[in-house]
């Protein structure tokens, strides 16, 4: 996560607003990715090795704005920080 924020950070300073006259267009994708035993904080039961993405990509710039981990089976949520 570090990493991300930081080239996140210094991306978006780079990068112009293409369409700066709709303020902020920022569209969010929920993925299920693989886990693996090393992801502790996933549920790893049989049937439910998963943990879920949630990434905000910020339209304006072309360029993720922010992302977010989960448990696989958590519920669904707003999420009203990007």
């Amino acid at each position: 996560m570090a990493v991300f924020e930081k080239l996140q950070k210094q991306a978006s300073s780079l990068m112009p607003k293409k369409y700066a006259q709709l303020s902020e267009l920022v569209s969010i994708d929920e993925s299920l990715i693989d886990s693996v035993l090393s992801m502790a904080w996933t549920d790893c039961r049989t049937g439910s090795k998963k943990a879920k993405l949630h990434l905000g990509f910020n339209i304006n710039q072309g360029i993720p704005q922010k992302l977010f981990l989960t448990d696989g089976k958590s519920i669904e949520q707003r999420i009203e920080s990007i």
